[in-house]
């Protein structure tokens, strides 16, 4: 059975956790993300948003607690 790469599998994971609204779960696999090179953590975090539905977007979006509007 072929095996994932490490990147696959945080990215799954990540999204599982975000499906799933687990706030500790995404932090930890964000905090992972962000140790990435910045190309290869660039991509994995684009094929991340390209895979979860807009709501589940939104949600990840506002993690932090509610975005702030921009300013006029």
């Amino acid at each position: 059975m072929p095996t994932r790469s490490p990147s696959l599998r945080l990215i799954q994971g990540i999204a599982v956790a975000i499906d799933s609204r687990d706030a500790t779960a995404t932090q930890q696999g964000l905090r992972v993300l962000a140790s990435v090179e910045p190309e290869q953590g660039e991509s994995m975090l684009r094929a991340l948003t390209n895979a979860i539905s807009p709501t589940d977007r939104y949600w990840l979006a506002n993690l932090d607690g509610p975005r702030r509007g921009r300013a006029a």
